[in-house]
């Protein structure tokens, strides 16, 4: 196990590329704590199910326990409405205006309660003398939940992606 992540991370480190267009493969980071940090994922993205859809999934329901879903995606929609994120659609890349976000939640079948997922665009930085991971989040995009006619879950729709730090 420990040969596959050393492995892993070894692939990962092969092209990192910063925002800034910048090369970070050999880049030594300088952390705020001093430590010396490598790029090892310029761009990786994954979904984290943030709303258990099986009352049988224990597992589930264990991992979110300490989870305050409701807080963060209110503030979520919160830096939007206030203007201090921009909302993007996740297919084409454009801009969306404050009404077209109030028009999609007041749309039939929507309600934040059914935002389920989320996915994370994230660059790690790795420093292997004091084992420690930095993920620094690009964006953020929420899944709300698809049921089909007779209320069987189906998966997941984006609703809009965030830019947290342009």
């Amino acid at each position: 196990m420990k040969q596959s992540v050393c492995l892993l991370f070894s692939l990962l480190s092969v092209s990192c590329i910063h925002k800034s267009g910048k090369e970070l493969s050999n880049t030594r980071v300088e952390s705020s704590d001093s430590a010396i940090m490598y790029c090892i994922a310029d761009t990786i993205v994954y979904d984290v199910v943030i709303r258990n859809t099986n009352p049988y999934d224990t597992w589930i329901e264990k991992s979110l326990g300490k989870l305050k879903r409701d807080q963060f995606i209110d503030s979520l929609f919160d830096l939007v409405y206030n203007f201090n994120v921009k909302a993007y659609d996740y297919f084409s890349g454009k801009e969306l205006t404050i009404k077209q976000i109030e028009a999609l939640e007041n749309e039939d079948g929507f309600d934040r309660e059914h935002i389920g997922k989320i996915q994370f665009t994230e660059t790690w930085f790795f420093d292997k003398e004091s084992k420690t991971l930095k993920k620094e989040v690009i964006s953020v995009a929420l899944g709300h939940e698809l049921y089909g006619d007779s209320g069987e879950f189906r998966g997941y729709q984006p609703v809009f992606k965030l830019y947290l730090n342009p």
